[in-house]
């Protein structure tokens, strides 16, 4: 192909696609379980998408919008493989949240068709929206007081970047929510949110965030709360969903 910005999206699509099957397609116990061999196949994609667009001697550069969300999937791609082999999170990765910084609203794309593209979705390369990926990577790799403050960040931005009917972005921000209070082992309120996120899912039938919320009600039967009141709700009304992925239980 010669279409090299739309070989790029294919190669960032795919590698997007492995690395959230990587992350969020094996459940045991109630648990994800990280698959390092796909982790390892999504980071040679973005990074093959990334070596069609040197920077060197004034060359191409890829479009601002596809080159953040990239960046960002691949930082928290590289650093949960990391972490799931017992290593330290690469200090590129800390930087390149930074850096990325300076990619927000350039050359914005206007027509959502176009908008995916060339960045693989319809969603526009926004201040909240790289706000949201740098929460949910912070809360991935084990680092809750830096998630939890940019998600302050991000709630502050929220009014003005999402409209009232992105149902799905709210439910991922009370998914996202959850995730770092039980990070900063804040179980009660980690069960408040990821309850109200199960309750708007099965209002909008939401296969994977039903997966998501499993998982984290998983981890909170791991938990010193696992005997409380409100996660044995939780537990109930994850059993009575149309979609159910919990075991049988003994």
């Amino acid at each position: 192909m010669d279409e090299t910005d739309l070989l790029a999206t294919a190669l960032f699509t795919r590698g997007w696609t492995r690395l959230e099957w990587a992350l969020f397609g094996t459940l045991e116990q109630g648990v994800f379980q990280v698959q390092q061999d796909l982790l390892e196949a999504a980071i040679r994609d973005f990074q093959r998408a990334l070596a069609l667009f040197p920077t060197q001697r004034g060359q191409a550069s890829m479009h601002p919008h596809l080159l953040g969300t990239l960046t960002m999937f691949l930082g928290r791609a590289q650093a949960v493989l990391a972490l799931s082999k017992g290593q330290s999170v690469p200090a590129a990765v800390f930087t390149a949240l930074d850096d990325i910084a300076d990619t927000i609203d350039k050359q914005e794309i206007d027509d959502p068709y176009a908008r995916v593209l060339v960045k693989g979705e319809r969603i526009s390369w926004h201040k909240g929206n790289y706000l949201d990926h740098r929460a949910t990577t912070f809360a991935t790799i084990g680092l809750p007081g830096k998630a939890l403050k940019t998600l302050h960040e991000l709630e502050k931005l929220t009014e003005q970047t999402y409209g009232r009917d992105e149902t799905r972005r709210f439910v991922w921000l009370d998914i996202l929510k959850a995730n770092i209070y039980i990070g900063l082992e804040e179980f009660r309120t980690a069960t408040t949110c990821i309850t109200q996120a199960l309750l708007t899912c099965q209002d909008i039938n939401s296969l994977t965030n039903a997966a998501i919320i499993t998982d984290i009600y998983g981890r909170l039967l791991k938990s010193r709360h696992k005997a409380s009141r409100d996660v044995q709700e939780l537990g109930d009304l994850l059993r009575e969903s149309s979609v159910n992925f919990l075991e049988p239980e003994e």
